[in-house]
This record gives C-alpha cells, structure tokens and sequence, in this order.
C-alpha cells in the first residue's frame, strides 16, 4: 500500500509512504513559473499522485492575519490539489493541522517549524528532509512525511 501525505503551499511538500516495502520519497510542491507568478505544476503533482493508494492531504482554511492575496492563492492551490485528487479517483482524507499534530508532536512546540523536522527524524532516522539543490532541512517535506505517517497509523491502521 502507498499512502501519500500532502502539506499544501507553495513551500509545502508531498510524501508517497510505501507501507510494505518500508520507502519513503519526498518531493517539494511541484511549482511553476507562469505569467501571474508560482503556479501548481498539474501534471507533476498528477503523477506523483497516481501511484497512491490513499492521499491525506492537511486541510486549509483562510486565516484572519493572511492577505487577501495570499489567502486567494493559498485557496486556489488547495483547491486545485482537491481537484487533482477527485480527477485521479483516489481515496482520499483532509485532517487539519490540529488533529495531526496533536498525536504527532505531543510533548513538542506545535508552532516550531523544527519540531516537524525533529519528529519526522525519530520516526524514520535515515530520512533526508534537505531537497535537491538545497542547503537546510525542508519543514514542508517533515510536515508532508508526519501527514503520512498520521494517515497510516490513525486512519488506515496498517
């Protein structure tokens, strides 16, 4: 079984977790540029998808502290992340940010971007959170990881 976990952003990540074979590939938000900026690469994120056989993907909502702008795109992404998934007709489940992290980071600082990062390194020590062509740890690759890490011991069970 391979369960992918989604951490929506433009900084965000996506994990395919195969659970049998015990493989983890972690991949940044497949982004493009376009004329309006940024833009969701579709047919990456299409194929990295494909090979699941369920998808948890961290629920968005608008955050009163966000501008319109960036709650339009954050929106928009989300959205389009939904789309993809219903298209590619794969199971599929939205958790907040909240209900992940509550069995995830209990003892740790939920609002520390590095208590991702940390957690993600006791559940699977040899994983390796820095992307291609980067120098540090990618949080959106830990929180994408622990989504579905969440997804396979608290929903599926397996």
């Amino acid at each position: 079984m391979i369960i992918t976990g989604i951490d929506v952003g433009f900084s965000g990540g996506i994990c395919t977790l195969d659970v049998e074979r015990n493989i983890v590939a972690l991949y940044k938000m497949p982004v493009v540029k376009s004329d309006a900026g940024n833009e969701l690469d579709y047919r990456a994120l299409y194929s990295i998808i494909n090979v699941s056989d369920f998808i948890c993907v961290e629920k968005q909502h608008s955050m009163p502290k966000n501008g319109v702008k960036q709650s339009f795109n954050f929106g928009g992404q989300y959205y389009s992340i939904r789309a993809i998934i219903r298209i590619s007709d794969k199971k599929s489940e939205y958790i907040t940010p909240q209900r992940w992290k509550k069995y995830l980071l209990q003892s740790m600082d939920k609002s520390n971007k590095g208590s991702s990062i940390e957690r993600a390194k006791q559940i699977y020590p040899y994983i390796n959170l820095i992307p291609d062509g980067c120098r540090k740890e990618h949080d959106g690759l830990a929180d994408a990881f622990l989504i579905a890490w969440y997804a396979k011991q608290y929903i599926l069970g397996v």
